[in-house]
Order: structure tokens, then sequence, then C-alpha cells
């Protein structure tokens, strides 16, 4: 399935711990879930104009959130300045 999507988007390279699944418990933030595989199911796909324009600049793509639990997801973050 992902062969469908070579060449139309674009990601930098993963660089951060897996975003989910992530325990809900008050305190357990940082603990992954035991009954299910740890993944990287939060990403941020662009297209190669924009992908060609941004990794020119300063880029950060990474996990926010570390210490909340507000979901079994962590946000994934890619801020960059041009």
């Amino acid at each position: 399935e992902v062969d469908h999507f070579k060449g139309r988007l674009y990601e930098f390279p993963i660089q951060f711990a897996p975003s989910y699944p992530y325990s809900e418990e008050h305190g357990q933030a940082r603990e992954f879930l035991p009954k299910r595989c740890p993944g990287w199911c939060d990403r941020v796909l662009m297209t190669e104009q924009t992908f060609n324009t941004i990794k020119q600049a300063e880029v950060k793509y990474q996990l926010l959130g570390f210490d909340s639990s507000i979901g079994d997801h962590k946000t994934v973050a890619l801020t960059f300045k041009l």
C-alpha cells in the first residue's frame, strides 16, 4: 500500500519515538500500552513542491506532549523557519 504514494507524498526522516499507543493514565504519559504494538501512526506528509521548499530550511520533525496524558496518540509536529 505504501508504493502507491511513492513519488506523490514526501516526509522528513523520522527520528523520534513511536507516536502510538501511549497510556492515558495520569502519571504514565511516557509508557506504552502493553497489548498494542508501538507505531508511527501520526505523520506529516506533503507534496514534492512543499518538501523541496521546506528542506532548505531549519526543520524540526518531532513528538510533542511527552508528559501529557490526553489520548493514546502523541502529537507530531513539523516546524520550520524559511
